[in-house]
Parts: C-alpha cells; sequence; structure tokens
C-alpha cells in the first residue's frame, strides 16, 4: 500500500510537471477550484410539514374541483387538474386538447396514481 501510495504520487507529479497539461506553467500552478454547496434534506420530513405540499396531495386524492379524468382498462378511473397538469406536466396536458377524458392502455391505475402524487408534489 505504502508503494501504491508513492506511485499514485509519482503519477500526479508527472502530470503536474507535465507541460502539456498546463497545470504547471514557469513556476506557477494553476487549478480549477469547484466549490458545491451540499444539500441534505429527508423528504418525508419536507413532505409532511410542507402544507402546499399536503394540500396538493389531499386535492389529488379527494378528486374536489378535477377537470380531467384518466380511464383504465380494469375499470378504474384517476381524476387530476388540468392547471396543476399545466404546471407540472405540460406533455401529459397535451394529451387534453380536445377532450376531458384520457383511455390510459399501458399502466394500471395503481402505477399511474404514484405518478400524479409525484406531479402534484
Amino acid at each position: 500500500s505504502v508503494a501504491k501510495e508513492r506511485a499514485i504520487e509519482d503519477i500526479e507529479r508527472q502530470q503536474v510537471f507535465d507541460e502539456g497539461n498546463n497545470i504547471l506553467v514557469r513556476g506557477t500552478l494553476h487549478f480549477d477550484l469547484v466549490i458545491q454547496p451540499e444539500v441534505k434534506v429527508a423528504c418525508s420530513r419536507v413532505s409532511s410539514q410542507n402544507t402546499l405540499v399536503t394540500n396538493m396531495r389531499k386535492l389529488l386524492e379527494s378528486g374536489d374541483m378535477a377537470d380531467v379524468w384518466f380511464n383504465f382498462p380494469q375499470g378504474d378511473c384517476c381524476s387530476a387538474h388540468r392547471f396543476v397538469l399545466t404546471v407540472n406536466a405540460p406533455e401529459i396536458i397535451q394529451l387534453f386538447e380536445d377532450t376531458d377524458t384520457i383511455p390510459i392502455q399501458n399502466s394500471n391505475s395503481d402505477i399511474f396514481r404514484c405518478m400524479l402524487h409525484y406531479i402534484y408534489g
């Protein structure tokens, strides 16, 4: 392991002193410094304490004021809100140009509801 560390140091020195790398130019060491802040937040804590997210999920689950619907082959139906989809999922809202109901063939309602929960926050 000591020999490995020395080999790594030698490679790093070679990279520094290699004029093609432009790291050491005429006795001046050049390098880029990138500082990236790290923010760690527990999702469950944010979503449970955020009133807006809580209210949006309640709105989705209740179906109150829904104005678009997704129908599934099993007979299930999911409702949603055109405004929320327009803001958070413009690709989906494009399906509703001439209608307020879309048949969904390639997904079951449970998976689709999970996607809607994600869209709603």
